[in-house]
C-alpha cells in the first residue's frame, strides 16, 4: 500500500456559487498519508501549515526537527536566491521572531569567499519629497529582564595569521562607504552615520545610555578612532551641526576635563563672555608645565571651546 496520497478538500460548504477546494498532498511511512502540503484555493501553499497566508509559507513547529527552509546552490555562476519587488508599500522581507532563548533570528555562514561579500544591500530608490528610505532596518522591542545582553547588530570577527609573508592585509568589521556625486539644487546634509540614543526611564532602577562605545586593545597598535578630514563637534545640545574649527566642544558647563584618575583631573571652562578659567582637582590652577621640543604655536583655528 503507498504511502502518499493526494486529494480535493473542500474549504467549505459548497453552494451554487461557491466550491472552493484545496488540493493536499500526504506523505507517511505507512499507507495512512499524513497531510505535509497544501495549496489553497486562493493560491497560497503551505508547507507544515494547513492554513497558509501568503503565496508560501513554512512552518516548522516540532522542535529538533529539520530546518524550515534551506538553499543549497553550489552552482558558482548564479545566484542562491534573488528577489526582486516593485510598487510596493510592505516590506520586501519581514523576519519575525518570538521567545528566542540562544538561537538566531538570521544566520549567515560563509567560507572560501576570495572576493565577494556575505551579505550586500544596494538600492537605488529615490525618495519622494517627505518621504524616508531605510535600506536596511532593525527594530527590536521588549528585549528582556534581568540581567542581559541584547544587540541590534553583532559583528564578530575571529581569525588568525590572516596576513602572509610580505603582503599587507586591511580587515574591517563595519564600512559604510558614501561617494557618489549629486546634483543638488537645494539643501542637502549627508551623514556617514547617524547615532540617536534616548530612552526615557519609568521604574526605580537608573538608566545610563551611550551613543558610542569603543573598546580596543590587543593589538601592537591600538587606535580608538582615526579621524582623517573634517571638523569634529562634541555637544551638550543639539544645536552643534557645524563646527568651524578642528575640534570644537559646546556645553554651558565644563568643556574639557582631563584626568589622571577619579581624583586627580584639570578642567577648562569657558563662560557666556568668552570668560576662560583653568582649575584643577583642588580649585586651583596648579602648576602647568610646557615643554616642547621646539616652540609652542596654537592657533586660533586648531581648537575651540
Amino acid at each position: 500500500k503507498a504511502g502518499a496520497a493526494i486529494w480535493g478538500e473542500a474549504e467549505a460548504i459548497f453552494a451554487d456559487d461557491l466550491n472552493s477546494t484545496a488540493v493536499v498532498f500526504g506523505v507517511n511511512t505507512d499507507d495512512n498519508a499524513v497531510e505535509k502540503m497544501r495549496l489553497t484555493s486562493a493560491g497560497n501553499l503551505g508547507i507544515g501549515i494547513s492554513t497558509p497566508t501568503a503565496l508560501l509559507e513554512v512552518q516548522q513547529s516540532s522542535t529538533g526537527g529539520e530546518i524550515a527552509f534551506k538553499i543549497d546552490n553550489n552552482d558558482t555562476d548564479e545566484i542562491a536566491m534573488s528577489i526582486e519587488a516593485a510598487n510596493i508599500t510592505e516590506d520586501v522581507i519581514d523576519i519575525t521572531a518570538h521567545a528566542l532563548t540562544t538561537s538566531y533570528v538570521l544566520d549567515i555562514s560563509a567560507s572560501g569567499l576570495t572576493d565577494g561579500r556575505i551579505l550586500d544591500c544596494t538600492s537605488t530608490s529615490t525618495v519622494t519629497d517627505g518621504g524616508s528610505s531605510n535600506l536596511f532596518n532593525i527594530y527590536a522591542t521588549n528585549d528582556g529582564v534581568g540581567t542581559q545582553t541584547s544587540r541590534g547588530i553583532y559583528l564578530d570577527y575571529n581569525k588568525s595569521a590572516i596576513t602572509a609573508d610580505t603582503k599587507t592585509s586591511s580587515v574591517k568589521g563595519l564600512v559604510l562607504d558614501m561617494d557618489d556625486s549629486v546634483n543638488n539644487v537645494g539643501t542637502a546634509k549627508l551623514y556617514g552615520a547617524e547615532i540617536d540614543v534616548n530612552f526615557s526611564n519609568a521604574g526605580d532602577g537608573a538608566t545610563t545610555t551611550y551613543g558610542l562605545d569603543i573598546t580596543v586593545g590587543g593589538a601592537d597598535n591600538n587606535y580608538a578612532a582615526l579621524f582623517n578630514g573634517g571638523n569634529v563637534g562634541i555637544g551638550a545640545t543639539s544645536s552643534l551641526t557645524d563646527p568651524d574649527a578642528a575640534l570644537e566642544v559646546l556645553s554651558t558647563s565644563t568643556q574639557l576635563k582631563l584626568s589622571y584618575d577619579t581624583n586627580d583631573y584639570f578642567k577648562i571652562t569657558v563662560a557666556a563672555d568668552g570668560h576662560t578659567t583653568m582649575i584643577n582637582n583642588s580649585g586651583s590652577l596648579g602648576n602647568i608645565n610646557i615643554e616642547p621640543k621646539n616652540d609652542l604655536a596654537i592657533k586660533a583655528d586648531q581648537i575651540k571651546l
